[in-house]
Formats: structure tokens, sequence, C-alpha cells
């Protein structure tokens, strides 16, 4: 399995990451890993999140802008 080394930790950032693996009993290490896959999965699930919002944005029909009563918009939306 491959190992990953980092260098020049942040001292609070390291005290803080140590105090949250003792609080989840815990490794550092392990600790660690946990939250890097959690971030990463996230990550991927956000993006995933803005491909379906950009896709139902495009798939929007465009309003016609031409139309200047209001009542005509509210029947337009209405339709759809």
């Amino acid at each position: 399995m491959p190992t990953l080394q980092i260098r020049n930790v942040p001292k609070a950032l390291h005290e803080k990451l140590l105090k949250k693996a003792k609080e989840e009993r815990r490794s550092l290490s392990q600790q660690a890993l946990y939250l890097l896959e959690k971030i990463l999965e996230q990550e991927d699930i956000n993006k995933a999140k803005r491909k379906l919002i950009i896709t139902q944005l495009r798939d929007r029909r465009p309003i016609d802008l031409a139309l200047s009563d209001s009542t005509k918009l509210i029947r337009t939306d209405r339709g759809r």
C-alpha cells in the first residue's frame, strides 16, 4: 500500500487533527485518511450536483421578453 508523508504541518493544524483523532478514537494517520476520503467524496458529490444544475439550466426554455404585460407572463409561466 502506498504511503503519504506530509512535512511542515502547522502546529495548530497538527494539534487540531490530533485532538479530533483522540475524540474519534483513531490514530493520527487513520484520522488524516478518514478526513481526506470524506473531503474527496464530498468534492465528487458537489461536482455532480453542479453538473446537474448546469444541465437543468440549459434545458430550460428561454423566456419571451417581448411580452410586456405581466398577465401574459403569468399565463405563459402557468402553461409550462
